[in-house]
């Protein structure tokens, strides 16, 4: 059927919010949700400026966010629909946004409704050598931040932690990789499932991958003198691979800070080892520093309570 809501023309872009597709010079465009929600919101209010406490509560109702996070989106939008200059996103500093862009705006026609969906990728923890100190912190934090680069840019929605980690513990130690993905995919409908092996070797790092389910079997290779590297290179290369088809460029690499990922890295291992305080301390501390890296750290935490009408802090059921 026909989507009920309408499409918006803008400059070279189509914004399907019924179908929640972007498109770019007729090209699928991935955009995270939370993006998303910010660039419909500010299209469907385009009439004023939108306050920053407005768009707060609209992408993230579920959630407290601070305006670090907004602005990453509203830099992620801006850079899905080519509006570096701000001709079509205006800022209006101490305010808010509002966008400026000239609007046509019609009925949704069923192709224009056809949805894309994102895989549900499941990133197994990855192998390595015993003898490598601080190495299974490392490769727990590239996992998150590779994970969350992925998210954002809709190429891949990854399987949150605490749902994988249950699964693991209940199959036991030991457990073949083909029976782990094969509960994954009975028992959560995840459409890949991602095994690495990191090592080190003379001038870095080599890392050994295969993707198990998806489209067709795909085994990969990168190398690169650190962590760092290693997740710049990933995610450049898993978009063709989850997606044979095309229709992904590659994302913008997570975060170039290597305390974020040090403090992302000892938050996620306190949390797979059952140190619930201790992760929730690490995720403090990393949210204080690099607030947009808030959905990344999701799985970590406890649910965060609502906000109230009236600025109150309340609990959701």
């Amino acid at each position: 059927m026909p989507s009920a809501s309408p499409v918006h023309r803008f400059g070279r872009c189509q914004l399907d919010v019924g179908a929640r597709e972007l498109r770019v010079d007729g090209m699928f465009t991935a955009l995270a949700p939370r993006p998303f929600a910010l660039l419909a919101h500010l299209v469907h209010e385009r009439h004023r400026v939108v306050p920053k406490t407005e768009l707060m509560d609209e992408v993230w109702p579920d959630r407290i966010v601070t305006e670090g996070a907004l602005a990453r989106a509203v830099w992620l939008v801006r850079r899905a629909i080519g509006d570096s200059d701000e001709r079509l996103l205006q800022t209006r500093h101490g305010v808010g946004y509002r966008f400026v862009g000239e609007v046509h705006t019609e009925a949704a026609t069923p192709q224009d409704a056809a949805p894309r969906r994102a895989p549900l990728v499941a990133w197994l923890p990855m192998e390595h050598e015993a003898a490598a100190p601080g190495q299974v912190d490392s490769a727990l934090g590239l996992v998150a931040l590779v994970g969350h680069a992925l998210a954002v840019e809709g190429a891949a929605w990854p399987l949150p932690l605490s749902t994988l980690m249950g699964v693991l513990q209940r199959l036991g130690p030991g457990a073949e990789a083909s029976a782990v993905a094969a509960a994954l995919r009975a028992e959560h409908e995840v459409d890949v499932v991602i095994r690495t092996r990191v090592a080190r070797e003379p001038g870095g790092y080599r890392l050994d991958g295969a993707l198990i389910g998806g489209a067709e079997a795909a085994s990969f290779t990168v190398r690169a003198p650190d962590p760092l590297g290693l997740g710049r290179k990933l995610v450049r290369l898993l978009p063709r691979l989850l997606h044979p088809e095309g229709g992904h460029g590659a994302p913008a690499w997570a975060h170039d800070d290597p305390w974020a990922m040090e403090l992302l890295a000892h938050a996620l291992h306190a949390r797979a080892t059952g140190h619930a305080a201790l992760a929730e301390k690490f995720c403090r501390v990393l949210l204080d520093h690099a607030p947009e890296l808030a959905d990344a750290v999701a799985g970590l935490r406890p649910a965060e309570p609502a906000r109230a009408p009236d600025g109150a802090r309340l609990s959701r059921p």
